[in-house]
């Protein structure tokens, strides 16, 4: 397995809203890897993340999985 450069920012809401991804909580998320941004919402999506970028789809899963 490789070893990536990454980090996310997320902000989050105390109740799901129609604003965050999925009607869920989240509706802010930036995520950056080896200094890419390959993901971010803003309470819409401004960078859709690549469906075969498994890395982001994976922390994404992640995330919403932690704040539902």
């Amino acid at each position: 397995m490789d070893m990536v450069d990454a980090y996310y920012v997320v902000k989050v809401f105390t109740k799901g809203s129609k604003f965050g991804i999925g009607n869920g909580r989240i509706h802010k998320l930036c995520i950056k890897i080896d200094g890419k941004i390959t993901a971010r919402y803003d309470r819409g999506w401004d960078i859709m993340p690549a469906e075969d970028d498994m890395a982001t789809q994976n922390l994404i899963t992640f995330l919403m999985l932690t704040y539902s």
